[in-house]
């Protein structure tokens, strides 16, 4: 049975549809089930607020039958299923488009997505919603509505070209169904939320699949796997050594994959030079935590090392009205030093201060000017010149290899996304207080990255 779960599937991982049409069952992320929970409070909020203003006559509510429901003609159908034959969607609301009193009447579905950003994916679902209602009503509608964001805003969709994208995919998704094994198996960033991660997690390790390497697109695991490139221990043979001429000399580095398979074969820290981090008098390490499909940075630690004593603050916002105060409180500790150098790893507090700049005074984007300038990004200072026996340069896979360790053993930005929005669902102190000390810990851990890891390094020629 295609229902809406495995046609959203589809569209993310076409082995994850098919498991979930055998009916397996796999364990539920944090993530995802918290996100399930305000899918549901979202959906009824949005019903509230979508037909406060309509009569009781013109609702019908959970009908037993959407053809009953459609021939009454009522203005709205809420939570119809379309069920035929192989195909099943739940319909979050149906909405009358004609005036009831000509011929049959036309119905349009709407889709109510919680996030402040509409998605291709989002579109496709309403879609399939479309075209598996045509199959009960006869005909596809023209046009369908998606509610979403925290303001419920709307946008029309015409629906023509998708719903023909649409029956390419459940073709695509009915002869993966008719095949004894599932679709071979690619790790890409949704197995991370995924209910089925630790067994495809499981299969990638006994096979030592390409794609445990996280710095390989898709696209080119593909290409290595056309190749006859199929693991890891096969790419690191890949690798080519070369000196770099004077043209190049002065170029940055790329980032080459295959030494990093190299260094985990190996097990040996790769040094192609070695940058050296500037040993400020005052040393401010930054972490941001934020919820990204709303552009919304709810929690900064700065962890300031001054003449080896350490003091850390923690900036905290409920919600995105206070999202500037938090800032402003952090800037002032940051512009108390005279002499700092601010440590961050990765683009996300980049672009979280360039974002504080935007929305800010025009005195505060001088004083994140001036941030910016005394600002070093440790991984791109890294990232092309020292490779580590690990399958990313993320933080959490560097620095566990340099022994440090997270009092919570799951920790991770998307654990972390799913325990401030099980906040925002129950605010228990007790879950801020672990958001608190993650943020905390990923700055301690900043400060450990630069250490000499506690496995042997090899210099190789340029």
């Amino acid at each position: 049975m295609i229902s809406n779960e495995v046609f959203v599937s589809f569209i993310t991982c076409r082995r994850k549809a098919f498991i979930k049409q055998t009916g397996q069952v796999g364990e539920e992320a944090d993530i995802e089930r918290v996100q399930l929970q305000l899918d549901k409070k979202y959906l009824g909020s949005g019903l509230d607020r979508f037909l406060a203003q309509q009569a009781v006559s013109e609702i019908l509510r959970d009908p037993p039958s959407l053809e009953i429901a459609i021939q009454s003609r009522v203005r709205f159908v809420v939570g119809a299923t379309a069920l035929v034959g192989n195909l099943c969607s739940r319909l979050d609301l149906l909405e009358r488009l004609d005036d009831g009193e000509k011929n049959a009447a036309m119905y349009a579905p709407v889709l109510f997505v919680r996030s402040n950003k509409v998605t291709k994916s989002d579109r496709l679902l309403l879609a399939f919603q479309a075209l598996t209602f045509s199959h009960v009503h006869g005909a596809v509608p023209v046009v369908g509505k998606i509610i979403f964001g925290g303001e419920f805003r709307l946008v029309r969709v015409r629906l023509a070209s998708l719903v023909d994208d649409v029956r390419r995919m459940v073709a695509l998704i009915e002869a993966d169904s008719a095949k004894a094994s599932a679709p071979s198996l690619t790790l890409i960033r949704h197995c991370a939320a995924c209910e089925f991660r630790k067994d495809c997690q499981a299969v990638a390790e006994q096979t030592d699949d390409l794609s445990l390497l996280r710095s390989l697109s898709e696209k080119e695991i593909q290409k290595q796997r056309s190749r006859g490139v199929t693991t890891l221990t096969q790419f690191s043979h890949a690798y080519q050594p070369g000196r770099r001429g004077k043209r190049q000399s002065e170029k940055a580095r790329k980032h080459d994959a295959a030494l990093q398979t190299l260094a985990l074969r190996e097990k040996k820290v790769y040094v192609m030079d070695a940058p050296s981090l500037v040993q400020p008098k005052v040393a401010i390490y930054l972490d941001v935590e934020g919820v990204p499909d709303r552009d919304f940075y709810y929690l900064i630690g700065l962890l300031v090392v001054e003449q080896g004593r350490s003091t850390f603050h923690s900036f905290w916002a409920d919600n995105a009205s206070q999202e500037n105060v938090a800032w402003d409180r952090c800037l002032q500790v940051v512009e108390s030093f005279s002499e700092y150098t601010l440590y961050h790893y990765g683009q996300y507090e980049t672009r979280f201060l360039e974002r504080m700049k935007e929305r800010g005074r025009e005195e505060v984007g001088t004083a994140i000017d001036h941030v910016l300038t005394r600002s070093c990004n440790v991984l791109s200072v890294i990232y092309s010149h020292i490779y580590f026996p690990t399958r990313s340069n993320g933080l959490k896979d560097v620095a566990t290899l340099l022994g440090f360790r997270w009092s919570v053993e799951e920790a991770s930005g998307l654990q972390a996304l799913a325990w401030r929005l099980a906040w925002e669902l129950e605010e228990k102190e007790a879950l801020k207080q672990k958001l608190v000390r993650y943020n905390q810990e990923d700055c301690l851990a900043l400060r450990a990255y630069p250490r000499t890891p506690a496995v042997r390094s090899v210099t190789i020629a340029n």
